[in-house]
């Protein structure tokens, strides 16, 4: 069947969102590998935070960073944060190009009833 399926074939227990399958999930030995993944992203963040926020005596503080900076990508010692504006504003012509381009799509008829259309 698995040749038929071209699947291929695995052993029991394999892990399924994290949780080894068939475990009993009112165990708290069943979460150990999905807490593990988690505190593993939250340290990332924590990094992150702790990179543009400073602690001095007990106290956060706040550090002066070039928002370009925090914007550019990791490689180029950045943070990788996306820049909400620019991607606001790249959304925003999308949407403005897919209002004027699907004349006949539902979405667009309620909003051009609604709130009228530049063009005709």
């Amino acid at each position: 069947m698995a040749a038929v399926c071209k699947c291929k074939i695995g052993e029991l227990p394999f892990n399924y969102l994290g949780i080894p399958f068939g475990a009993d999930p009112r165990k708290v030995s069943s979460w150990n590998g999905v807490v593990e993944r988690v505190e593993r992203k939250l340290s990332g963040w924590k990094y992150r935070r702790n990179s543009l926020w400073g602690c001095e005596g007990g106290r956060k503080k706040m550090v002066k960073v070039k928002w370009k900076q925090i914007c550019s990508l990791k490689d180029k010692e950045g943070t990788g944060v996306v820049d909400l504006r620019v991607k606001n504003k790249s959304l925003m012509a999308k949407w403005c190009w897919r209002f004027m381009m699907d004349r006949e799509m539902m979405w667009r008829k309620i909003i051009a009833a609604k709130y009228g259309t530049p063009m005709q």
